[in-house]
């Protein structure tokens, strides 16, 4: 009896109000980054005082980073690819954006299999 072998390609989209959409394709693999591989703030204030007024964040390894923020409801309001991903809390369109919870996923680059998180934190004003 000869075996046979099945290849599929697998998209896995989750959506709802507290996370984005990742797709997950064919020659690329998401797994949870190790939690002291990347540093990522769970609150920032950009008030202008010079105290945690930007959002940044970056590996460990120094690899680039593809950074994705989205609102609650899950619209897209930054996104940056950098080495130091930073953000200063006003939307791609340069809107102010409220105090409250935002989410974010970051895929760090240059790495196989590809590395991807994804984490919430605060906007304080």
């Amino acid at each position: 009896m000869s075996m046979r072998f099945l290849r599929f390609i697998i998209t896995v989209a989750v959506l709802g109000w507290f996370c984005p959409p990742i797709h997950v394709g064919a020659n690329s693999m998401a797994q949870e980054l190790p939690t002291d591989s990347i540093i990522a703030p769970n609150v920032f204030t950009p008030n202008g005082d010079g105290i945690n007024d930007v959002f940044e964040v970056r590996s460990r390894e120094g690899n680039k980073v593809a950074l994705n923020i989205y609102t609650r409801t899950g619209v897209l309001v930054y996104s940056i690819t950098a080495e130091r991903c930073r953000w200063d809390g006003y939307s791609l369109s340069g809107q102010k954006m409220a105090t409250g919870i935002y989410y974010f996923t970051a895929e760090i680059l240059d790495t196989s299999p590809k590395i991807a998180i994804k984490k919430f934190f605060h906007l304080y004003r």
